[in-house]
């Protein structure tokens, strides 16, 4: 636990809360709330203050409700609304009450995401009573756990460490939330319709169209039915939702087509369908769509072109990826971003004409990430225009010059917005989605509750090794000058200092988590993670954790190291992960303590697979006092191991 802020005590006085917390509604719903807990144990402190939280999200439009920076903090901490609302009419009365069933007597409704943690360490002291190491999970907790916006497990304290200010805005964040017109699934079948109907506007200079039906190449307007939008939109949403997307989900093609084209739209949507390692091959659906496509090698797993004579919108993909009959796909190049090419040509190509499908195969081809420029200086651009000038002659379609070109930046377009997670100005919200990221290329950690050291040993030297070989200068594309050589450079630039700090974020991980894997080697073997470090909390269940016993400290006189890594370690990434918690404190520990210069050193010898001799070795790398009191304090979680871990300790005690 950080010891760099100052902690909270829950159990706030009730002379304070009596007199702060005295509206005439906060007393009438602290009644309510009375009558809810009173089965749960709950005491009055409790009642009190989710009291005033619910009224402060009910008290008008002018209230802390709708902006948290209108509520003011007195010198005691405590908060005062700086707007007074009406004491609520009955539908609110009926609508507190509903809550309370919901949320406090059966609690069922309760997102079991939610960031407890993050309320844990705002509001309570986590060592309790001297040499307990308990902790109470009050009502207050729980309330906060429902509040806190889902946004991950960090087990780091509030910044300003007021229970005031968490309570606005926790309140405030949970009534922000919108309800959506339409659901996902919906959605997709709006979007989609609303797109296709404009496709013609993209290559018609007034562009006003605004029918629900669309031109197949020769004037004829085709009307597009529901049963077959709906179709695809669940081949969408099923391939999408499938439990190994823990990001390219139906939200990413959300994410990249906002504010786009209609084709690039449509392109978007198909653009991820097939992740064929990720998602252990094709589904049933995927593979009638796709069938006498490609086949399988049953004895090393390859994928390759199907021999033989194919309908003109599939070779028409074929061309476009520049692939051939028979060609084995290479699955981190091209495999996934050709059939689910293939995949959208195959469901389009009654209702679009062939110029439009090649537009959107483009589309999907120009999302094959991180290819360098040929010795010439050639781009992936470059040779998608030159294919798609080929296949405009080969199947007579009739595209300009102009429109080829216009086609091509379209394509580097989408290419760009599917990466542009590289460039974001926020490093926490980077990091949050290279950590969804994990899950997707490691099978293990979707097994969020059970998966071992090892396995995330294994999973951080691959993403580790990732960020150390790639290029920013590989990530983006542009084609005649879109974007342009300016843009392309800021964005470049952004993504170097991203992919910087993330390597270093990287090894810190990757570092703290080897020191786990050695410690469990030389204790008994590899082990599930919660075994040292404890469980991950829940809106339910809240247990002893590393963090709980190693205090963070402010970095150690005289060592060098990235305050922007370490404020990412302290602090937290942006969002939630399944996994992992947004904060990582026994790695910023480590980095404190030994600075990059050092760090990197030891990661030298944090080798996997690890044996009881490569784990020895490791923890002569790393300062004595850190091996004491991480071993020490894994031991006060790993009760099994305590004994082993108190010898190793011992051993390297200065």
């Amino acid at each position: 636990m950080t010891d760099l802020e100052p902690k909270v005590d829950v159990a706030l006085p009730p002379r304070r809360l009596s007199e702060e917390f005295s509206h005439p509604s906060t007393r009438r719903l602290s009644n309510e709330f009375t009558t809810a807990a009173a089965d749960a144990g709950h005491d009055d402190d409790d009642v009190a203050i989710l009291a005033a939280a619910r009224f402060a999200s009910s008290a008008g439009t002018s209230s802390v409700g709708s902006s948290p920076q209108k509520a003011d903090v007195d010198h005691h901490g405590s908060p005062t609304a700086t707007a007074a609302g009406s004491s609520g009419s009955g539908r609110d009365r009926v609508r507190s009450k509903s809550f309370l069933h919901r949320h406090v007597r059966g609690g069922r409704n309760r997102n079991r995401r939610t960031s407890v943690s993050d309320m844990r360490n705002k509001l309570a002291d986590p060592g309790g009573p001297a040499g307990s190491g308990g902790r109470r999970e009050s009502m207050t907790v729980r309330f906060f756990g429902m509040f806190a916006g889902g946004n991950g497990r960090s087990r780091s304290r509030s910044n300003s460490g007021l229970l005031g200010s968490g309570i606005l805005s926790s309140v405030s964040s949970f009534g922000s939330i919108q309800k959506e017109p339409y659901t996902v699934l919906q959605k997709l079948v709006v979007e989609m319709r609303e797109s296709l109907s404009h496709f013609d506007d993209d290559d018609d200079d007034n562009g006003s169209s605004s029918s629900s039906s669309i031109s197949d190449g020769e004037g004829k307007a085709i009307v597009l039915d529901d049963a077959e939008l709906e179709s695809w939109a669940i081949l969408i949403y099923e391939s999408m939702s499938a439990p190994s997307r823990t990001f390219h989900g139906v939200s990413h093609c959300y994410d990249i087509s906002h504010d786009a084209d209609p084709i690039q739209k449509v392109s978007a949507f198909f653009h991820d369908v097939i992740y064929y390692s990720i998602d252990g091959g094709l589904s049933p659906a995927q593979e009638e769509v796709l069938h006498g496509l490609v086949q399988e090698n049953p004895d090393d797993k390859a994928v390759s072109l199907c021999e033989g004579t194919f309908d003109d919108p599939t070779r028409l993909v074929i061309d476009i990826f520049g692939f051939k009959p028979g060609q084995t796909l290479n699955p981190f190049s091209g495999l996934n971003e050709f059939l689910s090419a293939a995949l959208a040509v195959r469901c389009l190509k009654d209702a679009l004409s062939l110029t439009h499908l090649a537009k959107i195969a483009a589309c999907i081809e120009a999302t094959i990430p991180f290819r360098a420029p040929d010795e010439d200086g050639t781009t992936c651009s470059d040779h998608l225009f030159e294919r798609l000038k080929e296949a405009n002659a080969t199947y007579k379609m009739g595209m300009s010059h102009q429109e080829l070109v216009e086609a091509t930046q379209r394509a580097a377009d989408l290419a760009n917005r599917d990466v542009a997670n590289f460039a974001v100005c926020d490093r926490a919200a980077f990091l949050s989605n290279t950590w969804n990221l994990l899950p997707e290329s490691n099978i293990s950690l979707r097994h969020t509750q059970s998966f071992r050291i090892s396995d995330f040993t294994l999973a951080l030297k691959k993403m580790s090794g990732f960020f150390t070989f790639l290029k920013p200068e590989n990530i983006y594309t542009s084609f005649e000058n879109k974007p342009t050589a300016k843009e392309l450079s800021d964005m470049t630039e952004r993504a170097r200092a991203n992919i910087q700090v993330s390597n270093i974020y990287m090894h810190c991980k990757l570092l703290s988590i080897s020191v786990l894997y050695a410690l469990a080697e030389l204790t008994g073997g590899d082990a599930p993670i919660a075994l040292f470090l404890g469980d991950l909390p829940t809106s339910k269940s809240i247990s002893p954790a590393i963090e709980d016993y190693i205090a963070l400290l402010p970095p150690s006189k005289g060592v060098q190291l990235d305050m922007r890594v370490f404020k990412l370690l302290r602090d937290g990434r942006d969002g939630e992960s399944q996994f992992d918690i947004k904060n990582s404190p026994l790695a910023a520990y480590l980095y404190a303590l030994m600075g990059d210069k050092d760090m990197e050193e030891a990661l030298k010898l944090a080798v996997y697979p690890m044996t009881p001799d490569d784990a020895t070795k490791l923890l002569d790398a790393i300062p004595r006092q850190a091996v004491v009191k991480i071993a020490l304090s894994c031991a006060k979680i790993c009760l099994t191991r305590a004994k082993k871990l108190e010898e190793v300790a011992a051993k390297y005690k200065p």
